[in-house]
């Protein structure tokens, strides 16, 4: 679902007293034009008309008035008939002064009638108008609470956005983790919010909201809290159906692999050889180093997806970060390093960004061919600390690039059946953690690179 709820178009010129901006000021215009021509009109047979069918008619324009633009206008249309009259109607013409108290007291009566009349028709306008809103919004409520199962969180920020006109609407936790946004950028300042029954908070910036929409908007928020508590169920769901297959699979080869090895050095039937015995320790300890792996990435994850990584940022120099990550990666002998010269410190995480470059090595030497040269180029671009990661592996389409970043994606067949699908997720996560960002584009020639962004010390990315 996209746009506002069918059937749900709010009124742009609501007000809480009924009655639109427009017609306000068309019922304005009418109240100054309407009794002046009147009065202009019967001017050559005012010794004849009287006063009765003057105060008829301009009574008739009050309400005419009242209708069409509510009270405000009904008394300027009261007061310009009644000064009308007095001008081109009553003798003395052309003067504020009224000979008799009929005329006088006719005068006062129209102005008490034309109010009266005035009040009543503005009560209407509005109470009619409380009962659209109130219709309009246990329909789109209603339409709401369907989109929340329909399309989800970003289905139901978009709709809110659509319905009240606004530039931008995000979704937050109270400790300014988002949850969505739609729209363009919000502002730093000047933006209005709405905290929902769950404690989240929904920011929005765009034309001023009325008073009388706040308790919709508040209404809509809940419902996008829903919807966020709901996504988030079902990516719980997801990620202990997909962990589960991952394991089962997974971790019960390198497991395999270890035991086989761990019964043959046991065997005491079989005479093992030093060589023997050096290879089935290798077994032992690579399988154990792959289980090391997997079970640091299943708990990153995790970290992750319960939003509990907290990132200390700290001067790090790139080429020392990136020697730490090739000393605990298989085929780092294939990797070449090229780092810009010049004092640049990136702002970082050492723990984590150590973590990250492991894993965006890794998956690069687990992809390319083993006579294919790896290379890291860490360099400043706008203002930012740049590392690539650049293979000659098959490449991933454009297309596929976003799903990559996901948890327990393999695009392809991976050699030799390492990793569960972790390792780049688990470094986008801790990459946004710090505050960079982790993307991935084409390699001239063929092949991946994947883009670690982070700030510099003593700068803004």
């Amino acid at each position: 679902m996209s746009g506002v709820p069918h059937g749900s178009e709010k009124p742009s010129t609501w007000s809480s007293s009924g009655v639109s901006v427009g017609r306000r000021r068309l019922g304005l215009g009418l109240a100054v034009l309407a009794p002046i021509m009147m009065c202009a009109v019967l001017v050559p047979w005012r010794d004849e008309v009287g006063l009765a069918l003057p105060l008829v008619l301009g009574l008739t324009i009050v309400v005419m008035v009242a209708v069409v633009g509510g009270v405000a206008a009904s008394l300027v249309a009261s007061v310009v008939s009644v000064v009308a009259v007095n001008l081109l109607l009553t003798a003395p013409y052309g003067t504020l002064e009224v000979k008799g108290r009929t005329p006088l007291v006719a005068l006062v009566a129209f102005v008490v009638a034309a109010v009266t009349v005035g009040l009543a028709v503005e009560i209407g306008a509005r109470d009619r108008s409380a009962a659209e809103r109130s219709r309009f919004e246990v329909d789109v409520l209603a339409r709401f609470a369907a989109g929340e199962e329909a399309g989800g969180l970003d289905a139901v920020l978009r709709q809110i956005r659509a319905l009240f006109r606004l530039d931008a609407v995000r979704l937050s936790e109270a400790d300014g983790r988002v949850l969505g946004a739609v729209g363009t950028a919000l502002p730093e300042t000047e933006t209005r919010s709405v905290t929902t029954e769950d404690g989240l908070v929904l920011e929005v910036d765009g034309p001023p909201t009325l008073a009388a929409d706040v308790r919709l908007l508040r209404a809509l928020a809940d419902s996008a809290g829903r919807a966020a508590r709901d996504e988030r169920l079902r990516d719980t769901g997801r990620f202990q159906t997909a962990l589960l297959a991952a394991v089962s699979h997974d971790l019960r080869s390198p497991l395999a692999a270890v035991k086989a090895a761990v019964s043959s050095l046991r065997n005491d039937s079989i005479a093992w050889s030093p060589d023997d015995e050096e290879a089935l320790l290798a077994t032992i300890e690579e399988g154990a180093d792959r289980l090391d792996d997997l079970v640091a990435n299943l708990l990153d994850m995790t970290r992750i997806q319960a939003g509990a990584v907290t990132a200390h940022a700290d001067p790090v120099e790139p080429g020392p970060m990136i020697a730490a990550a090739l000393s605990t990666v298989n085929g780092r002998e294939r990797v070449d390093v090229d780092v810009a010269p010049g004092a640049w410190v990136l702002l970082a995480d050492a723990g984590l960004l150590e973590r990250v470059l492991a894993n965006v090595l890794g998956n690069a030497l687990t992809y390319a061919s083993e006579v294919t040269r790896v290379r890291v180029v860490a360099s400043v671009e706008d203002g930012c600390g740049v590392i690539r990661i650049i293979d000659g592996g098959p490449g991933v389409s454009a297309t596929q690039r976003e799903r990559m970043f996901e948890p327990f994606q393999r695009l392809g067949d991976v050699p030799r059946g390492e990793g569960i699908g972790l390792g780049l997720a688990v470094a986008r996560g801790l990459t946004t953690a710090m505050g960079g960002a982790l993307t991935a584009e084409d390699t001239d020639g063929g092949g991946l690179t994947v883009v670690v962004r982070l700030r510099l010390a003593g700068g803004e990315a």
